[in-house]
């Protein structure tokens, strides 16, 4: 007769190869394989150039990090972006987030221009919300491919060198830590989260 002992780990060993067999399919859909960490992080089907490797730059508005940065990407008050359509679609998708800083303590206005639209589409975004846009394409547009210009303005400007408190924390108010000066001396209009075609 199986002592008790052994019992409970032949248990916990038909538990560990259950859990293991059925992340299987999951396993395979989300193959880690296919991640790649680059250089400069930028929103997926946004068009970026790839030789701007490991700094923070500027291209047509939108504000590239390096593979350093924990999060992507501002946009300035005026960007013109260039956004990979490859194939049919009918609507453009457009994330936005207006972090929670005394700067936007009213919010953000967005406006998203389209090809071949007369008037804009225009949002409110909140401090500290994040705002998702489904906007319908122009006939012209749903069977184009290729390169859209897409033109995004803000009304708000945030320059962290201008608009950045100073640090209240116990170190700085001790003098335990130094002071350092922002430098940034960017106009930024909002957080581009995402912008597809689907």
């Amino acid at each position: 007769m199986p002592s008790r002992g052994s019992s409970w780990k032949s248990l916990l060993g038909s538990l560990l190869v259950a859990c293991v067999a059925a992340c299987g399919p999951r396993d395979a859909a989300y193959d880690t394989s296919a991640f790649r960490i680059h250089d400069t992080i930028a929103p997926p089907d946004v068009a970026a150039p790839s030789n701007r490797t490991g700094v923070s730059s500027e291209f047509n508005g939108l504000y590239l990090e390096g593979s350093d940065a924990f999060s992507c990407c501002w946009i300035s008050p005026r960007a013109n972006l260039l956004v990979h359509k490859r194939g049919p679609a009918r609507q453009l998708v457009a994330g936005f987030r207006v972090p929670n800083l005394p700067r936007f303590r009213n919010g953000q206005e967005v406006a998203i221009h389209l090809p071949g639209v007369a008037e804009p589409y225009r949002t409110h975004v909140g401090a500290n919300e994040q705002r998702t846009l489904f906007l319908p394409l122009p006939p012209k547009l749903r069977a184009a491919t290729g390169l859209v210009p897409i033109e995004v303005t803000t009304a708000v400007d945030f320059v962290p060198s201008r608009d950045t408190p100073p640090s209240h924390s116990l170190f700085a108010i001790l003098h335990l830590t130094p002071r350092t000066p922002n430098d940034d001396t960017r106009r930024l209009g909002v957080v581009l989260l995402y912008l597809y075609f689907e």
